[in-house]
């Protein structure tokens, strides 16, 4: 049993490897940045607006910060989609997703239907409202826990998505829990089943 944090920029993938991970191994899943669009969306601003506010407002990012780290105490077999949360949640097994600005730009356009909170005019403005988001969660984490966010060393699993698949990066991350004694692929029903449906899904696809 244990709990699994993905973190990652917007577009690195950190939604389908969560997603990946949930139909091989059967954990729950819970998205801070679902979380932090609703809250956006219900106050009336965008995403990046949001993030301004927090660089005074303390208190938002306190009550993100605070469930999280009520989940880590509390849950167990679960997977957590956010940046923040290996710091919160130490013991976890902390992954995080890599990828360009431009790549990354690319594929928030691509989704953006499922992004209703969040708007760009072009694949340019994306990635500088990209940049934004980021360059202001990276100053607000330094200034009020002391942790850098960039830093590589705070994970057990770096991966670089510019030039993989969702399953290329799945596969990986499955290699590493199995090494790291958290999951058994061999004789899991849940993790074969999945594996044969993804292989079906890519004869279909060719035929």
């Amino acid at each position: 049993m244990a709990i699994i944090t993905i973190s990652g920029d917007l577009g690195s993938g950190k939604t389908s490897l969560a997603k990946c991970l949930v139909s091989k191994i059967g954990y729950e899943t819970f998205s801070a940045g679902d979380v932090y669009r609703k809250l956006a969306a219900d106050k009336g601003i965008s995403v990046v607006e949001l993030n301004k506010i927090a660089e005074k407002d303390k208190s938002i990012d306190t009550e993100l910060d605070s469930i999280i780290a009520e989940i880590g105490k509390t849950r167990d077999n679960l997977i957590l989609d956010s940046r923040v949360a290996w710091y919160f949640i130490p013991n976890s097994f902390k992954i995080k997703l890599v990828v360009s600005s431009h790549v990354a730009a690319s594929r928030v356009m691509h989704d953006m239907g499922t992004r209703a909170s969040e708007k760009y005019k072009d694949l340019e403005d994306c990635a500088a409202k990209l940049k934004e988001r980021k360059r202001s969660e990276i100053a607000r984490f330094r200034e009020f826990y002391n942790a850098d966010i960039r830093d590589d060393a705070n994970f057990d699993l770096v991966i670089n998505t510019n030039e993989v698949t969702p399953a290329e990066v799945c596969s990986a991350v499955m290699e590493a829990l199995e090494k790291a004694g958290i999951v058994v692929k061999k004789g899991n029903a849940r993790y074969e089943n999945a594996c044969k449906q993804e292989v079906q899904g890519m004869e279909r696809s060719r035929g």
